[in-house]
């Protein structure tokens, strides 16, 4: 409210007094703004253009700096093991893909019944296929937390 009526005061006295304004206000703004800096440039052939971008190139440094992080972060953090499960997850996902479009031309039997009954079959049966919904279950969460899912 007092926001308000300082601007409701303010805008009173410039229509008060509009020269006041404009005798004070315009030409040093005008004047403060316009800076006439001069610049220096030379003709370069494009050969030497390129060494100097060159010489440029070589003073910049890697970046982001690898000494920047520290391995803990880096090596032992959350992130990378997200990048490992997502790498096992996605190679995991076109191995299965690229043997379901080859299955026809080898003979084998990858349809999406005979997945399910695998799935469903008594543990003993399975000759350790009871851990896979387990193993990808396990990262199904880690990433679904750092995508913000």
């Amino acid at each position: 409210m007092i926001a308000q009526r300082v601007g409701v005061s303010a805008a009173r006295r410039a229509v008060a007094a509009p020269s006041t304004f404009f005798t004070t206000q315009v030409p040093r703004l005008a004047l403060s703004t316009s800076q006439i800096r001069p610049v220096g440039t030379a003709k370069l052939t494009p050969a030497e253009g390129q060494s100097i971008l060159a010489a440029q190139r070589l003073q910049r440094p890697t970046s982001p700096h690898l000494t920047a992080y520290r391995i803990d972060q880096t090596w032992f953090g959350a992130s990378i093991w997200t990048r490992f499960t997502g790498g096992g997850l996605s190679a995991a996902l076109y191995v299965y893909l690229g043997a379901y479009v080859a299955a026809p031309l080898l003979g084998w039997h990858i349809e999406s019944a005979t997945v399910a009954a695998a799935f469903g079959c008594p543990a003993s049966g399975r000759q350790g296929w009871n851990q896979v919904p387990r193993r990808l279950a396990l990262h199904v969460p880690l990433h679904q937390r750092r995508q913000g899912i």
